[in-house]
């Protein structure tokens, strides 16, 4: 399915297995970058961060007038960057 119509499922019903589908599109690029991670005790942190920022980013999406997912999510990241 694409990505838009799960964000939407899971911000209009609520959807867990909407959510669970954008984190499987999502494992690949997240599994190639956790491979540059030479601490395997930090790696899993890492992976729950991604998550949870993926949850958050898909929470807070504006369907209606918004960049796609993928800038939003570079562009909220680039924001935390900035304020550490």
């Amino acid at each position: 399915m694409k990505l838009l119509p799960l964000v939407r499922r899971t911000q209009e019903d609520n959807d867990e297995q909407a959510m669970m589908e954008i984190f499987q599109m999502f494992e690949p690029k997240i599994k190639k970058s956790l491979r540059m991670i030479q601490r395997e005790d930090i790696r899993e942190d890492y992976r729950q961060e991604v998550y949870i920022r993926i949850m958050k980013a898909v929470r807070t999406y504006d369907l209606k007038s918004a960049p796609d997912l993928i800038q939003f999510i570079n562009n909220v990241g680039k924001r935390r960057m900035e304020k550490e």
